[in-house]
């Protein structure tokens, strides 16, 4: 939040640095800023956006994970202020995942619903998990687009005290944000945009920005608008 509302030349949401005169320029103009916090600095992995992956998990009043769905990120949004934000996500299954945010979650005595980035590494054949947002992320409609709606596990919790056991969505949908256009030109791997174009054809896709019984003239014109507007950003900054 603090870091939102930071105003410096140059700001963008992440930041690659080819060396340490890059990173001490940044620096520079960000002290001058109204942001006064630390600064995270990563290893940057290598690997294009169908690298990523995006989990969501519920835990319950008793630190215990009742649930979770794990997607692959198609695309991401490439715009400074939006980088790395997912665009297009598809649903999938990796126990492996899973059980180590499982771990860690119930390990910390955590409770309610998080989410992690985490990015397969092809150095050492590993997934590296890059943060955890103590809330649902902005695009985790790809979970109730693929049949979990996610408002069900707050109210099974504190309302009928009755939770299932253990929950992970092996349902597959596409979740997007962006028209297909975008798709079919910007999704690096052939593979998974074979996938999703298949998902589109056969109506498993969720389009959040977009609800049929929703007839108000100037959202759908919005809607559309920023749908349009998706194929200048990618020219721009793709």
């Amino acid at each position: 939040a603090m870091y939102h509302y930071a105003k410096f030349d140059g700001k963008k949401k992440v930041f690659r640095f080819n060396n340490e005169e890059e990173l001490r320029d940044m620096l520079a103009k960000l002290e001058k800023s109204s942001y006064d916090y630390k600064f995270l600095i990563q290893d940057c992995i290598p690997g294009d956006d169908t690298y990523m992956r995006v989990l969501t998990c519920y835990c319950d009043q008793n630190h215990k994970v009742r649930f979770a769905s794990l997607g692959r990120t198609l695309l991401e949004d490439h715009t400074p202020t939006a980088i790395g934000n997912p665009v297009a996500i598809v649903n999938e299954v990796n126990p492996e995942i899973v059980a180590a945010a499982t771990k860690f979650l119930e390990h910390i005595g955590y409770t309610g619903f998080a989410n992690f980035d985490i990015k397969y590494d092809e150095r050492d054949g590993k997934f590296k998990f890059f943060e955890i947002n103590v809330r649902l992320g902005r695009s985790n409609f790809y979970v109730t687009g693929s049949g979990f709606n996610t408002v069900k596990w707050i109210v099974d919790d504190y309302i009928y005290n009755k939770l299932d056991d253990y929950t992970v969505a092996d349902n597959i949908n596409l979740y997007t944000v962006v028209p297909k256009g975008v798709i079919k030109k910007y999704v690096p791997d052939s593979d998974f945009k074979s996938l999703a174009l298949k998902l589109w054809s056969e109506g498993k896709v969720s389009e959040p920005l977009f609800y049929s019984a929703d007839r108000n003239l100037k959202h759908n014109f919005y809607a559309r608008a920023a749908y349009i507007n998706q194929f200048r950003k990618f020219r721009k900054y793709f």
